[in-house]
């Protein structure tokens, strides 16, 4: 699972999803569109952070958006076979 997967291979100071920086002992989520960028708020754990900036990146961009997790969004991942 991607959840347990961020947790083992955190590095201090990086996130391994789109969007989230490490902000002191938060996480800080944040969406560009349009050429502008938006910060969405701080977070305690990376992974909400990074779900928070994938609702808004959908709400702007649709089934355009590129998404952390687009299997929460009913999107197929690129390469999954069912």
């Amino acid at each position: 699972m991607r959840l347990e997967a961020a947790r083992k291979r955190r590095r201090p100071g990086k996130s391994q999803f789109r969007g989230v920086f490490p902000h002191g002992d938060k996480w800080q989520a944040a969406v560009s569109y349009r050429g502008g960028s938006k910060c969405l708020g701080l977070f305690d754990e990376e992974v909400e952070a990074a779900k928070a900036r994938d609702r808004k990146a959908y709400e702007l961009a649709g089934e355009f958006a590129v998404l952390n997790f687009p299997e929460e969004a009913g999107r197929k991942t690129v390469g999954c076979r069912l």
